[in-house]
């Protein structure tokens, strides 16, 4: 049995209709082949992206390519509508991937882009551009190569860290990133959108629990606005750890995403409660035995 023919479809390119299999992974290691030029077997219309291929792409680039893939999605939209080009939509999707871990260690990040492979058939102008992206994205992945083994050498001289522990080095190295325009990955707005969609409904119920609970001391000592301004400041206190910890470790981002939401949910539950009955909260309006312990502390305090 012969050996199986694919076609290829390149995004800026030529298309082809009978390409070995095994030619597949030699296109994409000189380069002439991208992560997400599509992919068939001969004679169908079966087509997949290139990193949807089995093997063709190293597994941080695939891993990083299905965790945006719904961001990559919108961008391209920009290309349809002629906001960008496919240049600059390239050199963004590049950007974005190399934020995963892994992917800068992966030879995809030093071979040559399609379309700056072809840039041959371009202007002089386009070239430059071209030029200038490619060693912009060179120096950012030398760049994050150099913090990745600055952290291991740290590691390596010193105790070993656990997940959670902080330390001041940390802290000042993301305080400087973040002031040179290099976010974190936890910085990413899914990091709490996705600890939201694994625990948000048991962080709202127990927040909205607590807050019932504190309803009948609300209109004496004020402890549902007490518990509000708890959670703000846990908040913070959240962020400014995960500023001391390692990129890999999440903890602290996570705990801001339930203290942001516990203070959200008690504010809701403490609105809800003083528009029902400003004096007597929600509980007391309308449960008499409540009315009355409040009542009793009031005196308790007056006396």
């Amino acid at each position: 049995m012969g050996e199986r023919l694919y076609r290829i479809w390149c995004e800026d390119g030529p298309r082809h209709d009978a390409v070995p299999e095994s030619r597949l992974p030699l296109l994409v290691a000189s380069g002439h082949l991208d992560v997400e030029d599509r992919i068939a077997p001969g004679g169908t219309e079966d087509w997949c992206e290139g990193w949807e291929f089995d093997g063709l792409f190293e597994p941080p680039v695939v891993r990083a390519l299905r965790v945006h893939h719904t961001s990559l999605a919108r961008m391209r939209r920009s290309i349809k509508g002629g906001w960008i080009s496919l240049m600059e939509y390239r050199e963004q999707r590049d950007r974005l991937l190399l934020t995963e871990s892994g992917v800068e260690f992966c030879a995809w990040t030093s071979r040559p882009r399609p379309d700056l492979k072809r840039a041959g058939a371009q202007s002089e102008l386009q070239k430059a551009a071209s030029e200038g992206a490619e060693a912009e994205r060179q120096a950012d992945v030398a760049k994050r190569r150099h913090v990745v083994h600055g952290e291991t050498a740290a590691t390596n001289a010193g105790p070993q860290t656990t997940q959670g522990e902080t330390s001041i080095l940390s802290f000042r190295r993301n305080v400087g990133r973040i002031l040179h325009g290099d976010l974190p990955a936890w910085v990413d707005p899914s990091t709490v959108l996705h600890a939201w969609r694994h625990h948000g409904v048991r962080y709202v119920i127990t927040a909205a629990a607590l807050a019932l609970l504190l309803d009948p001391l609300e209109p004496v000592f004020l402890a549902q606005r007490w518990m509000v301004a708890l959670m703000g400041v846990s908040a913070i206190a959240s962020i400014l750890l995960q500023m001391a910890s390692s990129d890999r470790d999440r903890t602290w981002a996570t705990r801001f995403a339930a203290c942001l939401l516990g203070m959200i949910a008690f504010t809701i539950v403490m609105v809800i409660c003083m528009e029902v009955d400003m004096q007597r909260g929600l509980l007391g309006h309308f449960i008499p035995t409540i009315e009355q312990f409040q009542g009793k502390l009031r005196a308790a305090i007056g006396g």
